[in-house]
């Protein structure tokens, strides 16, 4: 029995990715820049990240710059992590698939098994390439 996984479980309503992040997270640019484009032919930013700069009357209202700079990394990577999150329930459900099939049948063959596996370690490959696009400056 062999179960194939979709990148995505079901329509989005949000701007495909993926997107990417304006000048400002690059320590080689002057530009301020703090908008994330999505990845279309459009010119339009997807969002903004508000940074307390050293002249801001109140330094309070907004994150200072490296949390900034981390934040826009972090939404950058949002459809790559909700396309990952959808893939690893996908993983999980092949594993309790998998577990349940196990407890009423018995074991499956040694290839059977290392299918639905490999399926949900391609969930968990996909999920860490996700959450280090949020995590590191790219």
């Amino acid at each position: 029995m062999t179960s194939t996984i979709s990148p995505v479980r079901g329509l989005t309503k949000h701007t495909p990715g993926p997107w990417r992040t304006g000048h400002y997270v690059r320590d080689d640019h002057t530009c301020n820049c703090r908008y994330i484009f999505g990845n279309d032919d459009r010119m339009g930013a997807v969002a903004e990240v508000y940074v307390t700069e050293d002249d801001d009357v109140d330094p309070s209202d907004n994150p200072p710059p490296e949390e900034a700079k981390a934040n826009m990394h972090l939404i950058a990577a949002a459809p790559e992590l909700l396309a990952a999150a959808n893939l690893a329930m996908e993983g999980i459900e092949v594993l309790d698939n998998l577990i349940a099939s196990i407890e009423k049948h018995g074991n499956y063959s040694v290839e059977s098994t290392l299918g639905f596996l490999n399926q949900a370690r391609c969930a968990r490959l996909r999920l860490t390439d996700a959450i280090s696009k949020a995590e590191q400056p790219r």
